[in-house]
């Protein structure tokens, strides 16, 4: 019997299993080397992408992606008749529906080319000095929320990303449609007036920041699964004080983790992850490519035994989600081996004998 680095045992190809505690001894004190290519982040995300696009696994895209409003010049009207307390009063319930994600001509957000795409912000002509110096300071948290909005948008068209991704973007989505215009009715109710606003949205303000740079941060890697999973587990994430994150980023990660709950599952007691159909669990299965051969990925030469299981499965360590420990995960990996190994030689004896 041989076995992991991490003390798991695995039966060697023929079966020997005298030095039991001599090989667990030995793979507990010392530290073997690991072979083959170094599995970077890069390494895998590419070798993945060569395996989707063999196997031609594609989710269907959900919804659209979310787009700024578009108001022709003639529609817009001047606030010249109007005075300082009609425009805050304007403005205030206008910054309220631009939140929510209602805009009219009165106040509207835009991408402007030439400043690389920035979302800007249009204003009516004639609008009070005052009211702009209070909208001003409330810039950051528009641009935020129109952010996150996008990029929301964008997780659901993807159609490469997987299930988790696909859930906790639900998970976002559903919050920005519910849970998120409570809190806004909430917080205005408090305000009261625009000047308020920058007062009584900091806490909101600084939520939307960073919502805002962990979504842009997801959508630019291109996270996917476990990977996802650990960056949402961040105790940065966590530990917030009056803060809308902590609870919201806790769902997403019970959310998640039910399909990797799932996933292990089905490894542990089929020997197989055929629900996985986008390669986003820690292990994957190269036998429905055959693109890759195990041996390309890492792996331990000295207790690689070269079984059929072991040119099926690799364990892909960026993708073990924080919540569960690598060393468990490596425990249950060579478990399910040694379980799959029994069952073949179980099925070799009763063949031998009986036919």
């Amino acid at each position: 019997m041989s076995l992991n680095p991490e003390g798991s045992a695995a039966l060697s190809s023929h079966g020997n299993t005298g030095n039991f505690y001599g090989h667990y001894y030995f793979a507990n004190q010392c530290k073997v080397r690991r072979f083959g290519p170094i599995l970077t982040m890069a390494v895998w995300k590419s070798r993945r992408t060569a395996i989707l696009n063999t196997l031609d696994e594609k989710m269907i895209s959900i919804g659209h992606l979310y787009e700024l409003p578009t108001f022709e010049a003639a529609e817009e009207d001047s606030m010249n008749d109007m005075n300082l307390q009609q425009q805050s009063e304007l403005y205030f319930q206008c910054i309220k529906n631009f939140i929510l994600g209602e805009y009219t001509q009165r106040f509207y957000p835009y991408y402007d080319e030439k400043k690389g795409n920035r979302i800007m912000f249009k204003i009516t002509r004639g609008s009070h000095a005052e009211v702009k110096a209070n909208l001003k300071k409330l810039t950051h948290l528009l641009r935020d929320t129109v952010q996150c909005r996008v990029f929301v948008s964008e997780l659901l068209k993807k159609t490469d990303l997987g299930l988790v991704v696909r859930s906790v973007a639900e998970v976002l989505q559903d919050f920005l449609h519910s849970e998120f215009p409570a809190n806004i009715n909430k917080l205005f109710d408090e305000a009261r007036e625009l000047k308020n606003l920058d007062t009584a949205t900091t806490f909101l303000a600084a939520d939307l920041r960073l919502l805002s740079n962990v979504l842009s941060h997801i959508v630019k890697e291109g996270m996917i699964g476990g990977q996802l999973i650990s960056y949402l587990d961040r105790p940065e994430n966590l530990h917030l004080s009056r803060s809308i994150i902590p609870p919201l980023f806790a769902k997403c990660i019970k959310t998640g983790m039910q399909h990797y709950n799932g996933f292990l599952e089905e490894f542990l007691y089929n020997g197989d992850v055929k629900s996985d159909r986008q390669h986003e669990f820690m292990i994957w299965d190269l036998s429905k490519s055959k693109v890759y051969k195990a041996t390309e990925f890492e792996y331990n030469k000295d207790f690689y035994d070269d079984l059929a299981f072991e040119q099926k499965f690799v364990l892909i360590p960026d993708l073990i989600p924080s919540v569960w420990k690598k060393g468990m995960v490596s425990t249950l990996f060579h478990t399910r081996k040694t379980i799959s190994i029994l069952i073949s030689e179980t099925r070799k004896l009763i063949f031998r004998r009986y036919v």
